[in-house]
């Protein structure tokens, strides 16, 4: 779609826009996905607050949900994409993540905001798309953090059984079974020395950009009790605060 329209990637929230205006008098369906419903919103949302300058916490670690950066970025989202109806005729609130990757792999989306495991997706699939990779754009154009999830493998002790543990938390991170998993299924390799060995092998190309983001990414506030909590706000109400007549300030 970007080559059809003659655009290039945008790097600023500008070039997104205007961008986004071309591809939808183009017929695009959803020129820029933007899915805040229930399905993974806090994702989403953490996704563009950092392209914002934003963020769910400061610098304190403490939550900052309804600062002045993010409240910006919110509102801007609802001005500038949705009033313009550049994120499609689903409501955003109503708007799930599968879908919006179903959307981008139909064609009917020109942009979204995707796991690396959208390559494979299109790999396996049988329908033929062209696509690219890029940063998501930021505000001013500069680099910002990347949004990252991480999950958990906790070993207890108290059984008895440490060395036993040990020598399998060993096998189990060992560089060749972590490189296998992240190539399998286009993840990042949760291991420095995995991570630097595939970042030197031409054969995973396609994961260097993900690769070269590690060293700028913010997780979940995962420590804080509770974030389950905040999880289920945020997607119960993230999208109806960028909804036309919504306030991104009553949170």
């Amino acid at each position: 779609l970007f080559p059809r329209a003659g655009l290039k990637p945008p790097t600023t929230w500008q070039q997104l826009l205007a961008d986004a205006r071309v591809l939808k008098a183009m017929g695009v369906t959803y020129p820029i996905a933007l899915p805040l419903g229930p399905e993974e919103a806090e994702a989403e949302t953490l996704t563009w607050l950092l392209a914002g300058g934003g963020g769910y916490t400061d610098n304190s670690g403490s939550y900052a949900l309804t600062s002045k950066e993010n409240v910006s970025t919110l509102k801007w989202l609802r001005s500038s994409l949705v009033a313009e109806g550049l994120t499609g005729p689903t409501l955003p609130g109503k708007f799930n993540r599968g879908a919006a990757l179903q959307a981008f792999m139909d064609g009917k989306a020109a942009m979204v905001n995707a796991p690396l495991s959208l390559m494979r997706q299109i790999e396996d699939s049988t329908l033929s798309v062209p696509y690219g990779t890029v940063a998501l754009p930021s505000r001013t154009g500069r680099t910002v953090p990347t949004m990252g999830t991480a999950d958990w493998t906790i070993a207890f002790r108290s059984a008895g059984h440490r060395e036993a543990t040990g020598k399998f938390l060993d096998f189990l991170y060992g560089d060749k079974y972590v490189t296998q998993q992240a190539a399998e299924y286009q993840l990042l390799p949760v291991t420095t020395a995995a991570s630097a060995a595939m970042r030197q092998d031409k054969q995973y190309s396609k994961l260097w950009n993900g690769l070269d983001a590690l060293g700028n990414m913010e997780l979940y506030p995962l420590s804080e009790t509770n974030w389950s909590q905040v999880v289920a706000s945020i997607r119960a109400e993230i999208g109806r605060s960028v909804a036309p007549g919504g306030d991104p300030e009553a949170g």
